[in-house]
Formats: structure tokens, sequence, C-alpha cells
């Protein structure tokens, strides 16, 4: 079971450089990169060393909540919680002005 999980989170992390947030951000990174530099492999270097760090902070997190036994859709819920506060404090900037005061 660990080793199914294990290669799903790696897996994901190898899909994870094609989700849509970072697509745009890559040729920004890459083009700069290339533009600056004679090396011809600086691109490829940033490219796979930005694909290992999702793979690896993907297998991490998924060994931590595995170590500490949190549901599997823990996760889920937390970051819809937070993305449902950041909707709402975009709606109404005030409200985190007035809680900002009161904290």
């Amino acid at each position: 079971m660990e080793l199914q999980l294990a290669l799903a989170a790696f897996f994901a992390g190898i899909l994870t450089i094609l989700a849509p947030c970072v697509i745009p951000v890559l040729p920004i990174i890459v083009g700069s990169s290339a533009k600056d530099s004679k090396d011809r492999l600086k691109p490829v270097v940033i490219t796979v060393s930005l694909m290992i760090s999702i793979v690896v902070f993907t297998l991490l997190l998924r060994a931590s909540t595995a170590l500490i036994m949190l549901p599997a859709n823990f996760w889920v819920i937390f970051s819809g919680t937070i993305l449902i506060f950041f909707g709402i404090f975009m709606l109404f900037p005030n409200l985190w002005d007035w809680i900002s005061l009161k904290a």
C-alpha cells in the first residue's frame, strides 16, 4: 500500500509540472535564464530542478500525512477552506481590515 501511495505521489509530482499554474511561469523563468547565460543547459537544469522539487515535496507531504495518520481528504478540505477565505476577503476587502484591527 505504501509503495502504491509513493508511486502515486511521485507521478502526481511529475504531472504537477504540467499544471496550469506552473505552465505560465515556466517560459519566464527559462527565458530569463537562457538570456542571462551562455550555457545552453541552464534552462533544462532549472526545469528539471523545479520538477524534482515538486516531486520531493509531494512525497514528503504524502509521507508526513501517512505518518501522523491524517485522513486522506484532510488536505482537500484544508486547502478548500483557505481558498474560500481568500475569496471572501477579496470580495470584501474591508472585512480583512476590520478583522486585523480587532485582532
